[in-house]
């Protein structure tokens, strides 16, 4: 049996998902931004 999702589980789960893949950007950029320093 597939259990159905709330909108506000749904919400709540993709607020997570988003936090995390916002946390993600942020390391790719600062990870970036170490290779060029290392790049000079």
């Amino acid at each position: 049996m597939k259990r159905v999702i709330t909108p506000d589980e749904f919400k709540k789960e993709f607020g997570e998902f988003k936090k995390d893949s916002d946390a993600f950007k942020n390391n790719l950029d600062e990870f970036k931004n170490n290779l060029d320093g290392l790049k000079k």
